[in-house]
């Protein structure tokens, strides 16, 4: 893919009354955590061309949007070790904690949390999300390149 990843067009929030607003179908999936409330997330998807960006709280929205998911054979991944790798894993497919979904180990150090953000430290207004879309970004950009990584142990 030449260019910058396509950003999402919308952001939308999930409600026990919430359907994909979208007609396409994504073929990765994943999560991050929502900086100004640790008890929400946004989930990134795509297929490459599009990218979806839902937010839901992890105790009332998570379990509707893996089933959502889940029927789309939508493959979960997470980066491993935020900001310092931009290695990616499979998360099993029975995930369904924070902990399962985020990175294994995040680093809160503000000059490696730069490298995301440009120089300096990166302010709330910058790092909405954790980890940061470029990110999730570069993370998605490698999978389209590389495919997916082995099955999950």
């Amino acid at each position: 893919m030449a260019g910058p990843f396509p950003p999402p067009k919308q952001f939308e929030i999930l409600s026990g009354l919430w359907r994909p607003k979208w007609d396409w179908f994504p073929r990765y999936l994943m999560f991050t955590s929502y900086w100004p409330d640790p008890a929400s997330f946004v989930a990134f998807g795509t297929d490459g061309q599009k990218t979806l960006a839902v937010r839901g709280t992890w105790a009332n929205d998570l379990a509707l949007f893996l089933q959502s998911m889940k029927q789309l054979n939508v493959l979960r991944v997470r980066i491993c070790h935020y900001p310092d790798s931009d290695e990616v894993e499979l998360v099993a497919p029975d995930a369904s904690s924070p902990a399962d979904l985020l990175p294994a180990t995040v680093s809160t150090n503000p000059t490696e949390a730069s490298r995301d953000h440009g120089p300096g430290p990166p302010s709330s207004s910058m790092a909405v999300t954790v980890p940061h879309w470029s990110a999730v970004a570069r993370a998605f950009q490698r999978l389209l390149r590389d495919g997916p990584p082995g099955p999950v142990s």
